[in-house]
Order: structure tokens, then C-alpha cells, then sequence
């Protein structure tokens, strides 16, 4: 089962309800003034070019969501501003294959669902079970994470076959 493509898009960040508590800077929201702007990329490019000139915060900077700071969360924020868009507190992928229609001899396969798992080494965790397509949109992933996804198909009578080889990305 060959996997087609991946395409990533970035999930709509949830709408926060009003809390009196103090919230965790946004990421993006690097100098800290509750607003995304280019000022948040040039305190960010003075952070790491200048070093202690001024403080940061990782949450807050942290645009690519990695745990660090370096060029690549300047360049993530401002491309988010130049196409409108909030920078992501998380990331989904779009993963299709090619459905099965068949089995090993040839005969049509009725399949029933289909299993997507993520890989680690040999381990491996159910990601999602999918019917009626062979797609699935997977959420809550987080930036500069190595992901290696497989999927299997369970037919109608319970039989579950090997994995397909295997794809990874990092977002």
C-alpha cells in the first residue's frame, strides 16, 4: 500500500474564553505586547544576534513550537504575517494512501477500516481507525517533531495486514 501524499496545513489555533488568570504568551508574541506584528520578529532577531540585550521567553518565541530559538522561528513568524495568520499552537497533516481492492491472490477485498499508527523504533500506537476513505486528517501534532506514521487494513472478516512502508516529516 503505497502512501500517496502528505500535505500540511496548520490547524486553526481553539478561540480562548475570557480568564482573569494570566495567560501564556502566544507564541509568535515575542516582545510580549499582546500583538503579532513584525516587532515581535525584529526583538526576536535582536534576542538571537545579540544575546542578553534583551530577554525572551521560549513560549512566546517559540514559533515553530520546537523548544528552541533560531532563525527558523523569525522566518515561520514572519511568513505568518506576511499571509495574515496567527502562528499555530499546533499542526495537522492531511495523509492519504491508495485504497485496497484486492487481495494478495487477486480476489476483491471488502476492507472495513483502516489503521494509521505512529512508529518509534519497534513500538508503534494507534493513531487513528478510518472508514469509507482512504485519508485521514491528523491533529494536535506539535512543530519540529519527527513523526513516522503506517498504516494497515482490517478486512471485514477481522484480518489485518502488514504495514505499509512507513513515511516520515517533520512540521
Amino acid at each position: 500500500m503505497a502512501l500517496l501524499a502528505i500535505l500540511l496545513a496548520l490547524a486553526v489555533p481553539p478561540v480562548a474564553g475570557p480568564s482573569l488568570a494570566l495567560a501564556q504568551p502566544t507564541p509568535g508574541d515575542c516582545n510580549n505586547d499582546q500583538r503579532f506584528d513584525v516587532g515581535d520578529a525584529v526583538y526576536l532577531l535582536r534576542y538571537l544576534f545579540m544575546g542578553n540585550a534583551v530577554s525572551v521567553t521560549v513560549a512566546g518565541c517559540d514559533v515553530a513550537l520546537d523548544g528552541r530559538l533560531d532563525i527558523s522561528d523569525v522566518v515561520l513568524l514572519l511568513s505568518n504575517l506576511l499571509i495574515g495568520r496567527q502562528p499555530p499552537a499546533e499542526y495537522s497533516v492531511l495523509l492519504e494512501w491508495d485504497p485496497v481492492s484486492s487481495d494478495r491472490g487477486g480476489n476483491r477485498e471488502r476492507i472495513n477500516v483502516y489503521r494509521v499508527y505512529f512508529l518509534n523504533g519497534q513500538a508503534r500506537t494507534l493513531a487513528a481507525e478510518v472508514r469509507n476513505c482512504a485519508c485521514v486528517n491528523l491533529s494536535g501534532l506539535k512543530g519540529g517533531v519527527e513523526y513516522t506514521l503506517a498504516v494497515s487494513a482490517v478486512d471485514v472478516a477481522g484480518n489485518e495486514s502488514s504495514l505499509s512502508e512507513p513515511i516520515s516529516f517533520i512540521r
